[in-house]
C-alpha cells in the first residue's frame, strides 16, 4: 500500500506537482459535491492522493507503524479489508458531513482516514487484548493509544487545513472494524 501511494505521488509530480489544486483533482481529489453528481471513485482515488512531500511522509509513516502492527494482528487479507474500508468509510463520512453542512471540507486528499483507522483497529486489538488478559502492560498499552488519539484530536481541532472530520470518522470506522475482523479471527482460529 505504500508502494501505491508512493506511485500515485509521483504521477501526481509528473501530471504537474503535488500542489497544484487543479492537478489533483483531475487525478481523483474528494470534492463532495463530484461524489454526490456520480464521481463515487474518488471515494477511493483521494485517499492515495497526497498534498506535498510532507503530508506524504507522515501519512507513510503512519502507515508504517501502524500497518505493521495491525497486519499481524489481522492477517494480510483482512488487514486489506480494514484499510481500503476505512479509506472509502471516512472519504464518505467527509462526503456527508459536507454536503449536510456540518463540515465545510470541499477538498480533500490523503491516506490520513486510512492511518487512523489503523489505529482505531489497532485500539480494537488492544482492548481485546486488556479484555482476555488483564494484565497492567495490556492496560498500559491501552492508555497509550487512547492518549494518542486523545492528542491527533486536539492537533486536527486547532490546525485549520487537516480533515477532523476524516480522521474522526477514520478512528470510528477501524475501531468498529477492527472489532469485527478481531472477534471473528478468534473464532476461526478456536474451530
Amino acid at each position: 500500500i505504500i508502494s501505491l501511494n508512493v506511485l500515485a505521488f509521483a504521477l501526481e509530480v509528473k501530471l504537474g506537482g503535488s500542489t497544484n489544486v487543479n492537478n489533483l483533482y483531475r487525478l481523483g481529489a474528494l470534492v463532495p459535491e463530484e461524489v454526490v453528481t456520480g464521481s463515487w471513485w474518488r471515494l477511493l482515488s483521494a485517499a492515495f492522493l497526497h498534498f506535498g512531500f510532507l503530508h506524504l511522509l507522515l501519512n507513510m509513516l503512519g502507515l508504517y507503524l501502524f500497518g505493521r502492527l495491525v497486519e499481524f494482528a489481522l492477517g494480510i487479507p483482512r488487514f486489506l479489508l480494514l484499510y481500503f474500508t476505512c479509506a472509502i468509510g471516512s472519504m464518505l463520512a467527509v462526503t456527508y458531513m459536507s454536503v449536510t453542512g456540518y463540515s465545510q471540507a470541499d477538498f480533500v486528499v490523503g491516506a490520513s482516514g486510512c492511518v487512523m483507522g489503523l489505529v482505531g483497529a489497532f485500539t480494537a486489538v488492544l482492548l481485546h487484548d486488556w479484555r482476555r488478559k488483564k494484565t497492567r502492560l495490556a492496560a498500559r498499552s491501552l492508555r497509550g493509544i487512547l492518549s494518542l488519539i486523545l492528542l491527533q484530536v486536539i492537533f486536527d481541532l486547532t490546525t485549520p487545513q487537516i480533515s477532523f472530520v476524516g480522521h474522526t470518522s477514520g478512528v470510528i470506522i477501524g475501531f468498529l472494524v477492527g472489532m469485527i475482523l478481531k472477534e471473528t479471527r478468534h473464532l476461526f482460529s478456536a474451530l
